[in-house]
C-alpha cells in the first residue's frame, strides 16, 4: 500500500508529504534558479486495482532556461510589441499592437510553450490597413459639423439677446431725442407777444370826475 521512491531530479529540490510514501502521498518538485521545470511539478501515489501503487506521472526534468526559452518571433509589419525581449521563458506571453490606421489580424497575445524545442502558441499576427478608414473619416467629419453647429447655436443664443437690447436702447434714444426737438420747436410759437393792441369798452366810474351825471368814455389802450 505504498509507492517506491521515484528518486531525485537533477537541479531540483523536492517536498514529500509522507516519508513512508503511502497511497495518497505527494511529492512537489521545484527547479533551481536558472532552470525551467519540464513536466508535472506534483506527483501523487495512487492505488491500482491490480498490482502495486504507482505515481501519477513520471519525474519532471529541469532544463536550462536558454535551452527551453522561446526566441522572439519578430515584429509584424506596421506593428510593435509590448515589453520586447530576446528570450521568453515557458509560460511567458508576448503581446502585439498595430500602429494607427492598421488593424491586427490573428492572436493579440501568444504564449511560450515548453517542449523540445519550445514554441509559441500561435503564429505571428499581421497588421493590415484598416478597412473602416472611409467610414471613420466620415464619422470624424460629422462630429466636426455637429460641433460647429453647436458652437454656432451658442453664439446665436448670446448674440440675439444683445442685438434686441441694442435695438430697444437705440429706439428709446431716438424717440427721446425727437421729443426734445419738437418741444424746443413749439415753445417759441406758444409764447405771446409782450405787447398787443387791445381795444375795450369800459365804464368809467370815478367819483372825483363826476359832474352830477354819468358819462361813458371810450378808452383806447
Amino acid at each position: 500500500m505504498y509507492c517506491t521512491d521515484p528518486g531525485e531530479v537533477k537541479h531540483a529540490s523536492r517536498s514529500i508529504s509522507d516519508t513512508k510514501l503511502l497511497v495518497g502521498s505527494t511529492i512537489q518538485f521545484s527547479c533551481d534558479p536558472g532552470f525551467i521545470l519540464d513536466g508535472n511539478a506534483l506527483i501523487t501515489c495512487y492505488s491500482r486495482e491490480t498490482g502495486t501503487p504507482q505515481w501519477t506521472s513520471r519525474l519532471p526534468y529541469c532544463a536550462p532556461e536558454e535551452s527551453v526559452a522561446c526566441e522572439n518571433p519578430g515584429l509584424p509589419e506596421n506593428g510593435y510589441q509590448i515589453l520586447y525581449k530576446r528570450l521568453y521563458l515557458p509560460g511567458e506571453t508576448l503581446t502585439f499592437m498595430c500602429y494607427e490606421g492598421f488593424e491586427l489580424v490573428g492572436e493579440v497575445t501568444i504564449r511560450c510553450i515548453i517542449a523540445h524545442p519550445s514554441h509559441w502558441s500561435g503564429p505571428l499576427p499581421l497588421c493590415k490597413a484598416a478597412t473602416y478608414g472611409f467610414e471613420h473619416s466620415l464619422e470624424v467629419a460629422e462630429t466636426a459639423v455637429e460641433t460647429s453647429m453647436e458652437g454656432g447655436n451658442m453664439a446665436l443664443a448670446i448674440f440675439i439677446p444683445i442685438l434686441i437690447i441694442s435695438i430697444l436702447l437705440g429706439s428709446a434714444y431716438i424717440y427721446v431725442t425727437r421729443c426734445r426737438y419738437h418741444s424746443n420747436l413749439r415753445l417759441p410759437l406758444m409764447s405771446s407777444h409782450p405787447y398787443s393792441q387791445i381795444t375795450v369798452e369800459t365804464a368809467f366810474d370815478n367819483p372825483i370826475y363826476e359832474t352830477g351825471d354819468t358819462r361813458e368814455y371810450e378808452v383806447s389802450i
